[in-house]
């Protein structure tokens, strides 16, 4: 006889217990089923939808920031100067309703004409590149008409 044979058999699980019952793999080895996770790594994650709602919040930001919302142009400037003053500022062939000395605020960059009028002058017409983020100044002499 060997010792397994003499081993007093495990107890039973009692009625309403949640001990997992003991069951024997054949050659007289006992075991106990267990449910549910075996390692801590097995557990189901909690935290896992707060993370990925966190990522999407972070990437609408950023779309949001970089695609739909447009660095402001409050920096890009014209001034306009005349002597004499009080000519009339044409802007891109509108009359905008303003005379010199002006500055325009909120300029889109890139190329733009400005057309100075005022009676008993030559007209003075330019072209002007305004960069993102500077002032483009225009400083003009007005010369009598005859």
């Amino acid at each position: 006889m060997t010792s397994a044979d003499t081993a007093p058999p495990a107890p039973a699980a009692e009625k309403g217990s949640t001990a997992a019952p003991e069951k024997t793999d054949g050659e007289g080895s006992a075991f106990v089923e267990q449910e549910g996770p075996v390692f801590e790594g097995d557990k189901p994650r909690r935290g896992a939808p707060l993370v990925v709602a966190a990522a999407v919040v972070l990437v609408v930001a950023a779309v949001y920031f970089l695609a739909i919302k447009k660095p402001g142009t409050a920096s890009t400037m014209i001034e306009v100067n005349s002597v004499p003053d009080g000519a009339n500022i044409i802007l891109d062939g509108r009359n905008i309703g303003k005379v010199t000395s002006y500055t325009f605020s909120n300029v889109t960059p890139g190329f733009h004409s400005v057309k100075l009028t005022k009676s008993g002058y030559e007209d003075f017409i330019t072209t002007v590149i305004v960069l993102k983020g500077q002032t483009a100044v225009i400083n003009a002499t007005l010369t009598p008409s005859l």
